[in-house]
């Protein structure tokens, strides 16, 4: 299935991605199957000819992670399970509740990740720089987005 995500902006002064976490957990409840692969994409973002997402995802599965990050969080996957609503939960109240760690970094979900990730919480979480690279072009920060 494919789903169009649209997300609020948390304040006015914050970054408008700085609603995407709460919108992928109320669609993670809503829409995806208990142990089923949620992988969000941004809209500057498209996949790759010769993407392996499957085979990508197959390889990742195996080792019983619950989050892949490409390398940011403009590409990533996430699977339904109880830990992964914590998680998200716990971004998306950092977000809302610290409007300033949106405001001030480029990447805000990285900011806001580097504050709510537990000790518990590197059992389930990879980041995969291979995972984004086989998979899509991203345009951030880039000329091209402009």
């Amino acid at each position: 299935k494919k789903f169009e995500i649209r997300y609020a902006r948390v304040s006015s002064a914050a970054h408008p991605r700085c609603g995407k976490m709460r919108a992928v957990r109320d669609l993670l409840e809503a829409e995806v199957l208990s142990g089923d692969w949620l992988v969000f994409v941004d809209a500057d973002a498209a996949f790759r000819c010769t993407s392996k997402l499957a085979s990508s995802l197959g390889r990742i599965a195996r080792r019983r992670y619950g989050l892949v990050v490409g390398n940011r969080f403009g590409f990533f996957a996430i699977r339904r399970e109880p830990w992964a609503f914590d998680w998200l939960e716990r971004m998306a109240s950092a977000q809302e509740s610290r409007p300033l760690l949106c405001a001030v970094h480029q990447w805000p979900e990285n900011a806001v990740s580097r504050v709510v990730n537990a000790t518990g919480d590197k059992c389930h979480v990879v980041v995969e720089p291979d995972f984004a690279r086989d998979n899509i072009r991203h345009a951030a920060g880039s000329g091209e987005k402009r």
